[in-house]
């Protein structure tokens, strides 16, 4: 496994190198698409959105295994930070679950091509991963999502 680590960061240096060549040959000037490309990559307004999720958060969970049932609770704590230049934000939970330890691990960020709101989160009762989307709405403030 060290290897193929070394060797994939060798493959990764050796192309930023391979395009920072190319640049430099084109007297610095950067193409056009490439512009835009980096224009669509960068934080923006829509990012901000999710600054009220940054901080450490004592947590009370509620789940229905069925509608109208009872609510299972549980209480856990979480840290939510920015990440990767401020594009995502990177949630780690920990507390239980019906009983048992529970932890997981999300990022949430905000797709400037697909221009909507993404999250991921893994968790260590599950082997899938949950991937959901959705939009914002500014007048109630909530983002709301679906997915699997």
């Amino acid at each position: 496994m060290k290897t193929m680590n070394g060797f994939l960061a060798g493959v990764i240096s050796l192309f930023f190198s391979a395009s920072l060549f190319a640049a430099d040959q084109k007297n610095s000037s950067m193409d056009p698409a490439m512009m835009e490309a980096m224009k669509r990559g960068a934080p923006g307004s829509d990012h901000h959105v999710l600054e009220p999720l940054v901080g450490k958060w004592k947590c009370t969970v509620r789940g229905w295994m069925k509608p109208g049932g009872p609510a299972e609770v549980s209480q856990g704590m979480g840290d939510n930070v920015w990440v990767l230049g401020g594009r995502f934000i990177k949630q780690e939970f920990k507390g239980d679950w019906a009983g048992m330890p529970f932890e997981g691990v999300g990022y949430t960020g905000y797709d400037n091509v697909r221009q909507e709101y993404t999250c991921v989160w893994l968790d260590n009762m599950s082997t899938g991963i949950m991937e959901v989307s959705g939009t914002f709405d500014p007048k109630s403030k909530v983002i709301r999502t679906s997915g699997h």
